[in-house]
C-alpha cells in the first residue's frame, strides 16, 4: 500500500525466487523490517485462482456519519466583497490553526485562508432508491484495496448560500466559492486538499488522506478502522 506520508520512492525490480523477493540483478533488496509498498503484477503471474477477482471487487466504506461536521478552505481576499450575511459563517485560519494536521500534510493553504462549516446532510434519491434504510455519509470508494474516491450524500450550507444543500462534495464546494471567491473565474477546486474532515484525535485533515487511505499513523483511526475491515473481508493481511 502506498505510504502516503512519504514524499520520495526509488523504483527497484524484483525477482520472486523460492519464496521470497530477490533484487532482480543479484543480492538480497535492502530495506527496514516492516516496510510495505506496493506490487506491479501481471495477471498472468499471478497464481491462486479467484485472488485477481478479490483483489479486483469494488466496494463503499462509510467513513463519515450524516449530521458530520465538514470544514471547507475558502481564500478570501477582500471581505468587503462578500455580503454581511457570508462573512458571519467565516471562520479564520487562526481559530483552528491548532487543530489543523496540515503541517504533516502536501497541503498549502494562503494567508488569505479562512473556513465555512457545513454538515453531511441526508441521502440523494438515488442512494434510497439503492437502500431505502440508507442514512446520509461519507463514503470511501475501494477497488480491492486502492481507494478510488471519495463519495457523499446531500451537504447541508449556509442558508445564505443556498437554501437547496448540495448533491455532492463537489458540488458544495463551487456553490461555496461563487459566494465566498467572487474574484476567480472558475470556481471548481481540488476538494481533496480544500475540504477538511474531523478525526478522533479533535484534528482536522484533508480529505485526501481519506481518498489515498493514508492508514499508516494511528492518529488516522477513521480510516484505519475502516480499512481493517475491508482487508478482513478480502482475507488479506492489514499491517
Amino acid at each position: 500500500m502506498n505510504d502516503y506520508y512519504e514524499q520520495k520512492s526509488v523504483r527497484v525490480t524484483v525477482i520472486y525466487v523460492d519464496g521470497k523477493w530477490e533484487y532482480f540483478y543479484g543480492g538480497y533488496v535492502p530495506v527496514r523490517d516492516g516496510t510495505v509498498d506496493d506490487l506491479l503484477l501481471d495477471e498472468s503471474a499471478i497464481t491462486e485462482k479467484g485472488f485477481v477477482k478479490k483483489i479486483n471487487r469494488r466496494s463503499r466504506h462509510k467513513i463519515l456519519d450524516q449530521g458530520s461536521e465538514i470544514m471547507v478552505a475558502l481564500t478570501i481576499k477582500n471581505k468587503s466583497d462578500i455580503d454581511e450575511s457570508l462573512r458571519k459563517h467565516l471562520i479564520t485560519k487562526s481559530l483552528v490553526e491548532l487543530q489543523l494536521a496540515v503541517p504533516r500534510y502536501p497541503v498549502r493553504l494562503s494567508p488569505h485562508t479562512q473556513f465555512v462549516k457545513v454538515t453531511v446532510g441526508e441521502p440523494a434519491q438515488k442512494q434510497m432508491d439503492i437502500d431505502e434504510d440508507e442514512s446520509g455519509g461519507v463514503w470511501l470508494d475501494v477497488q480491492g484495496l486502492q481507494p478510488r474516491g471519495v463519495i457523499s450524500s446531500l451537504i447541508n450550507l449556509p442558508d445564505c448560500v443556498s437554501s437547496e444543500p448540495a448533491t455532492s462534495l463537489n458540488h458544495a464546494f463551487t456553490l461555496l466559492s461563487i459566494k465566498y471567491e467572487p474574484w476567480r473565474k472558475s470556481h471548481t477546486g481540488n476538494i481533496y486538499a480544500r475540504i477538511f474532515y474531523k478525526e478522533k484525535n479533535k484534528k482536522w485533515y484533508p480529505l485526501e488522506i481519506l481518498r489515498n487511505a493514508a492508514i499508516v499513523k494511528d492518529e488516522n483511526l477513521l480510516i484505519r478502522q475502516q480499512w481493517i475491515d475491508i482487508a478482513g473481508k478480502l482475507n488479506l493481511h492489514t499491517p
